[in-house]
């Protein structure tokens, strides 16, 4: 049964983004709820640091659909030579009333479809969104678990550069074999690329397991053996020796190295993130993302685990380069449910990491589905009309639409 509840929000939330239109960065929130704040959003909903406010269309606010409820699954940001906007992916056919079909673009004031010379959208769900340029200009590629792009056959992963969709085309095939969950830009040294991670054992043809990367205007295989499970999310981060790319999901091994769902590529090779008393963490990785808590620049995960390098850390926890720690607060550690999403986000009081998930508590804290980390404690999100999300959120990302 859906419930209101005070300044934070009752559904999950499953991706973040931040950006500024030129009048400042807002914190953007997609998932599957109705209200935020006492306001109506409809599964995507803007946060600025004291309220919430929705993206509403000439037709409708937010996103809509018969599965999931038009559920927002991720958010990027994207230059189409038009201005930068904030694309969003999910499982909905709808946005701002507007027929969409998996993706959209919020502009800050109106939304609008990706609509190419032979269809709008995707005929499926989009999971992942990423900007790369392959040496043509830089486009907006989307992953997900769809086999039409645009009314063409792209195969679970296209890219969009502002008027028209168009395939990743490998040897022998076009797009991979299977769902793509994750997608990340990267170089690791032989030039950047893009790096693809999901369900799929296939990549232009190629035989992979679960990432590949697109370089060159074709597909590669990662030296060596691979994560022998599914590829959720992808990030990277500077360790203190170097930027390197970090993957998460549900695996055990990559490379023939024991990694327990979090791994570290450098280019050579994969190896794992080891704490005192195991390494990686004790089940699935959601979501990763970097922030500074003072202390220097850190890798955080979330997910659905208990244990991170062995010690407790309750679905959240911190990499520095050397060892893992949780996320402890005044009144407890972690929060109580999976976490799905994690951003950085200065809301005007210091940078703080946003956290989401399904949770009810952080840090022992009433927190319903999002909530914030300092770097010494766990904090609610409060919205003065004291009212919350009153479904799941699903996505969360920064933005300026213009209101500062």
């Amino acid at each position: 049964e859906r419930s209101f509840w005070v300044g934070d929000l009752d559904g999950d939330v499953y991706a973040t983004a931040v950006w500024d239109d030129g009048s400042g960065p807002a914190l953007f929130v997609g998932g599957e709820f109705v209200a935020a704040g006492g306001v109506t959003v409809n599964n995507i909903a803007r946060w600025d640091g004291e309220n919430w406010l929705a993206l509403a269309g000439p037709s409708g606010t937010g996103t809509a659909g018969a599965v999931m409820f038009g559920r927002v699954e991720t958010l990027e940001v994207y230059d189409d030579g038009s201005g930068e906007a904030l694309y969003v992916g999910g499982q909905f056919s709808e946005a701002g009333g507007l027929t969409v079909n998996g993706i959209a673009k919020w502009n800050g004031q109106a939304w609008s479809a990706l609509t190419g010379p032979s269809g709008t959208g995707v005929a499926g769900f989009v999971y992942a969104l990423e900007v790369y340029d392959d040496g043509s200009g830089e486009a907006l590629y989307a992953g997900g678990d769809f086999l039409i792009a645009g009314g063409l056959t792209l195969n679970f992963i296209a890219s969009w550069d502002g008027s028209d969709w168009a395939g990743l085309t490998g040897p022998s095939a076009t797009g991979v074999n299977h769902i793509v969950f994750a997608l990340q830009a990267h170089d690791d040294g032989s030039g950047e690329a893009l790096y693809a991670g999901g369900m799929f054992r296939s990549a232009g043809g190629l035989s992979v397991d679960h990432i590949s990367r697109w370089f060159g205007g074709q597909w590669w295989n990662l030296p060596g053996d691979d994560p022998d499970g599914w590829v959720l999310t992808l990030t990277e981060c500077d360790d203190g020796t170097g930027t390197a790319l970090y993957a998460g999901g549900a695996f055990i091994d990559a490379g023939g190295v024991t990694v327990n769902s979090i791994a570290r590529w450098s280019g050579g090779g994969w190896s794992a993130l080891s704490g005192p008393s195991g390494d990686g963490v004790s089940e699935t990785v959601f979501a990763l993302a970097v922030y500074d808590d003072g202390s220097g620049e850190a890798l955080y995960a979330g997910g659905g685990f208990g244990l991170a390098g062995g010690l407790p850390a309750d679905q959240v926890a911190k990499w520095d380069g050397s060892a893992w720690s949780a996320l402890s607060g005044s009144s407890g550690q972690g929060v109580d449910d999976i976490v799905f999403a994690l951003a950085a986000y200065d809301d005007g009081s210091g940078e703080k990491l946003y956290v989401g998930g399904w949770f009810l508590e952080a840090g022992g804290v009433t927190a319903h589905h999002i909530a914030t980390w300092d770097g010494g404690d766990w904090s609610p999100v409060s919205d003065p009309a004291g009212t919350a999300v009153d479904y799941w959120v699903n996505a969360l990302a920064a933005f300026d639409d213009g209101g500062g």
